[in-house]
């Protein structure tokens, strides 16, 4: 369990089969079918529901949006792709995700950690400079704070500019598919 990041380990572990030889095909990504009432009471007495703003990175923000959804992938290797003339929509050359670390609250993440991860993320890339990050960004001023501090004391030297997103204004938080629903954004 990687809290929000649950979709992007199960395509990580995807990926380590394919890489390993234990599978040639894996279906893999997150769904999230639950905006029970449920669901809105912890998250309303956390004080994170939006009231009426869900932007993301935004100072106009004010909370986050829960939102359902699936995205599901069909992964194989490249060169297994690419023999067999399959339609290639993207290439996942690494996957860094981690839940963060939280202070206070799952919504109050720890600038350290999101440092940290974001320090291995850039490590792990084999062509700079980056131009987009797909955020995590859930609309929480605490949250958003702390993961644009983290990106922007990592990727201080980079000249060119670095977009940076999150799905979760255009769908609400996808909790456990939140991953892959920023992946499918990225591929679209």
């Amino acid at each position: 369990d990687s809290a929000c990041a649950s979709s992007l380990t199960a395509i990580d572990l995807a990926c380590q089969y394919l890489h390993q030889g234990q599978a040639d095909t894996v279906i893999s990504g997150g769904i999230e079918g639950n905006l029970g009432l449920e669901t809105y009471i912890p998250f309303s007495h956390l004080g994170v529901l939006a009231k009426k703003n869900c932007f993301p990175f935004d100072k106009h923000t004010d909370g986050i949006f829960q939102g359902e959804g699936a995205a599901l992938f069909v992964l194989k290797r490249l060169e297994d792709a690419v023999r067999d003339s399959l339609p290639i929509l993207g290439v996942i050359e690494n996957i860094t995700a981690s839940s963060n670390g939280s202070k206070a609250s799952l919504f109050s993440p720890s600038f350290e950690k999101q440092k940290d991860i974001y320090q291995e993320m850039n490590q792990k890339l084999s062509h700079s400079p980056v131009h987009y990050i797909e955020g995590h960004g859930t609309g929480t001023p605490v949250g958003d704070s702390a993961e644009l501090k983290a990106l922007a004391e990592i990727f201080q030297n980079q000249k060119a500019p670095i977009y940076l997103g999150s799905v979760k204004s255009l769908i609400g938080h996808t909790k456990g598919a939140a991953g892959a629903a920023g992946l499918l954004k990225c591929l679209l």
